[in-house]
């Protein structure tokens, strides 16, 4: 069955099940990814990427070692002292 453009899969409860379904899943939503997007995504992982060097978040010495959350809300703090 088909719903917003996306199969929509009956899902197993084994957990070998459930990871084959995931990647199912991830398949169908490539289908509905546009080529368009694919120079804004790569724009948008490279800044974040940036922000988290920037961030010194790349040290696994600091507190938020490996997250992301927040970088978004710090980024002019973080590009305004890069640009001076």
């Amino acid at each position: 069955m088909t719903r917003g453009g996306f199969a929509w899969l009956k899902w197993g409860l084994s957990s070998q099940s459930k990871l084959n379904n995931n990647l199912i899943f991830c398949k169908l939503l490539m289908i509905s990814y546009k080529p368009e997007w694919r120079k804004e995504d790569e724009e948008r992982v490279l800044r974040m990427e940036r922000l988290y060097i920037l961030d010194g978040r790349h040290r696994p010495d600091h507190k938020l070692h490996g997250v992301y959350t927040g970088l978004n809300a710090k980024a002019e703090e973080l590009e305004n002292y890069m640009a001076a």
